[in-house]
């Protein structure tokens, strides 16, 4: 039992660590099991269709470059948010889907404290000062926005291994970095990755010099790009092609995520303003109008005040104390651009070629910083070098807001109860915070911490998946139906959102998969041949044909429906009489009722068009197809060409990647209803064919007279190639890491502290 004696040290973050493994297993467990599933914003709606897609292709034994279910075959292997190449993916192969969903999340978050704590030490920092650094990072409601998105969370986790790595240098640092910073592009969320080079840049030239500095920079992550070269050179192929490429990101969207500066009150307690997922009015009037990038900057008070304790001294680069500056600047300048970027979000869009458009994403920086500043300050207050400024300012901002809350009049009397309960819970802790330091009970700060950061509960939202593993509301009606547009969730909006059902995030995830939403509605083998990439990766003509039908009349959004061979439509309203079309089935959901609507018809993945007609541009391609009457009376191709009528296409074999066509016809065009990419090839035994777009969206292949099997592939050899070279840059670098011998410097002794 002394082992665990709250009165010594070594208990004490023994008891602390314990709690937090406690809580740790507590909420992961039901994640693991599959019996809940975190499903807040682009989880359900973006990432879980791609993952569901992915698990059943990797079952398959393959890691396909478009994805059927999506837009006609939109890009997978090339789209960073698909995480094709990470090698988490293994888990869908050994788990239940929602397990393996589950596990992600929880084995991530736990390793995103282990990593803060492996660069805290490697800074210097006690066991205790590492301990609390890793709760400040894992358990900040910063981190707990990230796992609301599969990508960032793969990110937040290895990031602090990627900076340890170029701390430490030698063969061992720079391997250690270059695999976590490979396994980190590999997850996808690119934009992040790169932000995360600057902290990287400067701590590696503060302990190694500006030469050295750059060098292992450098080391570091262009090691890490050859490991995720499969997931880079993907990419390239679809880029270039893309409407992100050739559009980047609306202007309407650069800085609309930036943190206002009142936000930076949630530093002190976690929700001033009331809860973040469905907006509310709290101090002073501010008002929540949409739910922010960042839910929540709130690190932890102890956390909080440690790093305001911290001071910059002079000494070894090993002794963490010493790294305040760095960590301070990049602080500073994590919080200054989240706010700014809003303001000068046309100089961002500039300065980033449209790929930037969250600022709240530097807060990144304030994340790895802030943690490394606390373990700082501890470690000065565990000598007894105490700067009470800290408490009486920070008890100051407390107490004043605590009576303006009252004061000023504010509408939303629940948001200002709660402002109250959060203020008053925070000058207990400081209060605690006081007496245990007074008492030199140190240790004692790290239960504190974990008891502050309970107050970000409401962020931790989880669903019962029994209500998503089986078809459910107009899904168990579809007859056979398979292709679908659910019209609420279209992008662009084919109409003016009507009244939602309720504002709870549960209720609006059960609302869209009750309404053919594509969480879970891949799982259950329905396809969405009109979803765009929501990241803008589908090529510029798709995103032509998915506008135009935004902006079109219902008679022309019907043809286009057709033309994607969609088999039912469901809207929360009725359509136009005119249309001839009665709703199948019905469903009302908080007060909305949304129809479905079937198409009649059994879209072909092939056929032989009666004609061709030129369209001169993307618009005139838009309009033949808009009113024509058939999907296969004609096609639309932006050159001439011979084309005979009353030819047969029969696809006789086809996969992702492949399809096989048996043709017999005077000569012309076949028509694959794929969505175009200008990867896939045609060939006629050693023959190739010409392969351009028809009707904007869909594969046409030139086809000579005959009879003829015609082959159409994506060639995965750039891909295959590539992944061949990563995974023998990584066994080098794993080498290179468990070969260096080199001692690791010594951490300067700390005198024990007195109980």
């Amino acid at each position: 039992m002394a082992l665990l004696d709250p009165r010594t040290e070594g208990g004490a973050i023994r008891i602390t660590g314990a709690a937090a493994v406690f809580v740790w297993l507590a909420l992961s467990w039901p994640l693991v099991t599959g019996r809940s599933a975190l499903f807040l914003r682009d989880n359900f709606n973006l990432f879980l269709p791609l993952k569901a897609y992915g698990a059943e292709q990797l079952a398959a034994g393959r890691v396909p470059a478009v994805n059927t279910t999506w837009g006609l075959g939109q890009p997978f292997r090339g789209n960073p948010n698909a995480s094709a190449f990470y090698p988490g993916n293994l888990l869908y192969l050994l788990l239940p889907f929602w397990s393996a969903w589950g596990a992600h999340f929880a084995l991530h978050w736990l390793l995103a404290a282990l990593t803060m704590a492996a660069l805290a030490r490697e800074l210097g920092s006690s066991r205790a000062a590492a301990c609390l650094a890793a709760l400040g990072y894992a358990g900040s409601g910063w981190m707990l926005s990230n796992l609301t998105f599969y990508t960032t969370t793969v990110v937040v986790a290895w990031w602090p291994l990627v900076v340890w790595g170029a701390l430490r240098g030698g063969r061992r640092g720079l391997g250690v970095g270059a695999i976590a910073c490979g396994l980190a592009l590999l997850g996808g969320e690119v934009v992040l990755a790169a932000l995360g080079m600057l902290p990287v840049l400067v701590v590696a030239i503060w302990r190694a010099g500006m030469r050295h500095g750059v060098g292992r920079t450098f080391a570091v992550g262009g090691a890490g790009a050859l490991v995720a070269l499969p997931q880079l050179v993907a990419f390239a192929r679809v880029l270039p092609y893309s409407f992100r490429a050739s559009h980047g990101v609306p202007a309407g969207q650069v800085g609309a995520y930036a943190l206002s500066p009142e936000r930076f009150f949630e530093l002190l307690v976690p929700f001033p303003f009331g809860d973040p997922l469905i907006g509310s009015t709290g101090l002073a009037g501010v008002t929540l109008t949409r739910m922010p990038y960042i839910l929540s900057i709130f690190f932890g008070l102890v956390a909080l005040a440690m790093a305001l304790n911290a001071r910059p001294v002079q000494a070894k680069p090993a002794s963490c104390a010493a790294a305040f500056r760095p960590c301070a600047g990049l602080a500073l300048s994590g919080l200054l651009l989240a706010w700014v970027g809003g303001p000068l979000a046309p100089l961002l869009k500039s300065a980033t070629f449209g790929l930037f458009r969250y600022p709240e994403k530097a807060i990144f920086w304030l994340a790895l910083s802030l943690p490394l500043l606390a373990a700082m300050g501890y470690d000065r207050a565990r000598q007894g070098d105490v700067d009470r400024k800290t408490w009486w300012l920070l008890a100051g901002v407390l107490s004043a807001t605590l009576v303006a809350a009252f004061v000023v009049r504010a509408p939303a009397t629940a948001a200002r109860t709660q402002l109250a309960q959060q203020i008053a819970v925070a000058l207990l802790v400081l209060a605690l915070m006081a007496w245990a330091l007074a008492r030199r009970k140190t240790a004692w700060l790290l239960a504190l911490q974990l008891a502050s950061l309970v107050q970000l509960h409401p962020l931790w939202l989880t669903e019962d998946t029994s209500f998503y593993r089986e078809p459910r509301g107009l899904a168990e009606r579809l007859e056979g139906s398979r292709s679908v547009i659910p019209v609420g969730l279209l992008y662009p909006p084919w109409q003016d959102a009507a009244h939602t059902a309720g504002s709870e995030p549960f209720a609006l995830a059960r609302a869209n998969a009750v309404a053919l939403g594509q969480g879970p509605g891949v799982l259950h083998g329905l396809t969405y041949p009109a979803a765009p990439d929501v990241e803008g990766l589908h090529h510029v003509f798709f995103h032509f044909a998915l506008f135009w039908t935004s902006q079109g009349t219902w008679p022309e959004r019907l043809a286009w429906s057709r033309q994607l061979g969609v088999e039912a439509i469901a809207i929360d309203r009725s359509l136009p009489d005119q249309l001839g079309l009665e709703p199948r089935a019905a469903i009302d959901v908080g007060g909305v009722v949304t129809r479905l609507y079937r198409l009649e018809q059994s879209p072909a993945l092939a056929w032989w068009p009666r004609r061709v007609e030129i369209a001169s541009s993307p618009r005139q391609a838009f309009e033949l197809v808009a009113d024509r009457s058939q999907p296969a009376d004609g096609v639309a191709v932006p050159f001439a060409l011979d084309h005979a009528a009353g030819g047969r296409v029969t696809a006789i074999e086809h996969a992702p990647d492949h399809v096989t066509l048996e043709v017999s016809s005077g000569g012309g065009i076949a028509v694959v209803r794929r969505a175009f990419q200008p990867f896939w090839r045609a060939h006629l035994g050693d023959q190739s064919l010409p392969v351009f777009p028809v009707d904007l969206t869909f594969l046409g292949v030139q086809v000579p007279a005959g009879d003829h099997r015609v082959e159409l592939t994506i060639d995965a050899r750039p891909e295959r190639w590539s992944a061949v070279a990563a995974l023998l840059v990584s066994v080098l670098l794993i080498l290179l890491s468990v070969s260096d011998r080199k001692r690791p410097p010594a951490r300067p002794r700390l005198s024990k502290p007195v109980h």
